[in-house]
């Protein structure tokens, strides 16, 4: 996708890979940051499970354990996928 980011789970390396506008990546970056989780996510198996996908791509959502929602959050933190982008 030129301009923006695919993400794909090890776990479902089958799976289409999940696209995201550099606009959407940065939102997503932003809420992490912020210790939230975008208005899409999704809780499954009673909170133990996240499923993430902006609008569209339910079919290829991002099913994470809450502690990898966590890594996620502590790398968005540290600016490893960039800076965070203020809105």
């Amino acid at each position: 996708m030129a301009g923006g980011v695919a993400v794909r789970s090890r776990r479902n390396l089958d799976r289409p890979a999940l696209t995201f506008t550099d606009h959407e990546w940065a939102g997503l970056l932003r809420t992490l940051a912020a210790g939230r989780l975008p208005a899409y996510a999704h809780e499954l198996a009673d909170g133990h499970l996240i499923a993430l996908a902006p609008p569209g791509q339910e079919d290829r959502a991002l099913t994470l354990w809450l502690d990898e929602v966590d890594t996620l959050t502590f790398l968005a933190r540290k600016g490893a996928f960039g800076p965070v982008s203020q809105p």
